[in-house]
């Protein structure tokens, strides 16, 4: 059955921790009761039609990693609450960041 367009329903989404507490303070600065209402006041206000996305471009990629590597990726997935992706980026990032590091020690 369709909602009426006056009702609501709850929207469950993840967000950091440093954005909830800038819901919290805008929650605050507005007088309102609820958070909630912190998000309604804010999403009221937004300007949808001028938002640009603030991340980078995304491709897909296929690699070959040894099974047992893909386990130890999966458990850490797991256990870190993190996707697999996640994972591997960070694992790039890391590379990349010791790569910098290396190479500015080289020159001084």
């Amino acid at each position: 059955m369709p909602r009426k367009a006056g009702s609501s329903a709850p929207l469950t989404f993840d967000l950091p921790v440093s954005v909830a507490a800038k819901v919290e303070s805008l929650r605050k600065r507005l007088g309102v009761r609820t958070t909630s209402e912190a998000i309604r006041a804010a999403l009221l206000e937004f300007d949808f039609e001028g938002y640009v996305p603030q991340r980078d471009p995304h491709g897909q990629i296929s690699v070959r990693i040894p099974g047992e590597l893909r386990a130890r990726l999966k458990r850490a997935a797991r256990k870190n609450k993190a996707s697999v992706g996640e994972l591997i980026r960070a694992a790039i990032e890391a590379q990349s960041a010791a790569a910098r590091k290396s190479a500015a020690g080289r020159t001084c």
